[in-house]
């Protein structure tokens, strides 16, 4: 028997991780499309069902990223508690089959429940704020160029990855801590960003998105210098290191064996 990867013992771990963790799977759900429910239907009761799909991608984009951070920063749950870890790390299955199975449920199978859910309480809304014979300008449908989408679903890649790494590494308040060193890391980066920027090219930079545009003062004139190449770049930049971190939580799972 394969010592990484067997389909039929994967498939019995799949089954007994379903079984034992639906309900709560379940419940947490409820909550993130309850919470998502009433944020959103207060929004569409004030503005009298007249939100426009761009304000209901923020929605979607916000509790994406929220929602699945927090449910794969738990998704290691085991290994918090020493009774629990034991039990864990002797189950008869490999550590890429734990890892893979970790993976498949906080990256895949939530974005699956998410955008489901997402889009049945968007045309839940706007089904009750327009008349029946209209067209429901529904977000995901909304004919919008697919270049949001892709930087949406890019960035939560990476998101993930981080949170990820943080629920395998941290043992206790993974979200708070692996949210803190993120938060820093990207202050720092933006600060040396543009600190490198200005020796490079010599003028005082207004504005410096990393892997994004760059503007600056020229006298009186304010100009910008957009580029392409290097705004595409982020999208292979973000892919890169979501397998970096994801390739580096498997190693530090190993690192839990018994």
């Amino acid at each position: 028997m394969n010592n990484v990867f067997n389909a039929n013992r994967f498939t019995q771990l799949f089954i007994r991780h379903t079984l034992v963790y639906y309900k709560a799977y379940l419940m947490s759900f409820v909550v993130l499309m309850g919470v998502l429910s009433l944020i959103m239907g207060y929004v569409f009761y004030l503005n009298k069902g007249n939100v426009n799909p761009a304000a209901q991608f923020v929605y979607f984009v916000t509790f994406l990223f929220l929602g699945g951070s927090i449910f794969t920063s738990t998704i290691f749950v085991e290994l918090n508690d020493k009774r629990r870890a034991i039990p864990y790390l002797m189950l008869p299955a490999s550590n890429f089959e734990k890892f893979l199975l970790s993976w498949i449920y906080s990256f895949l199978i939530f974005q699956l429940f998410y955008i489901v859910g997402f889009c049945l309480i968007d045309a839940m809304l706007l089904g009750m704020a327009k008349p029946i014979p209209r067209e429901l300008e529904i977000m995901p449908s909304s004919g919008q160029e697919p270049l949001p989408y892709l930087l949406a679903f890019t960035a939560f890649m990476l998101l993930h990855a981080i949170s990820f790494f943080g629920a395998v590494f941290f043992r206790k308040m993974h979200f708070i801590r692996t949210a803190f060193i993120l938060f820093g890391l990207l202050m720092i980066l933006m600060v040396l960003n543009g600190f490198f920027l200005e020796l490079l090219i010599g003028v005082d930079i207004t504005s410096a998105e990393p892997f994004g545009s760059l503007s600056f003062m020229q006298g009186d004139q304010r100009l910008e210098l957009p580029s392409v190449a290097i705004v595409n770049m982020r999208y292979y930049l973000m892919c890169a290191l979501a397998f970096l971190l994801w390739t580096a939580t498997y190693f530090k799972l190993k690192e839990q064996e018994v």
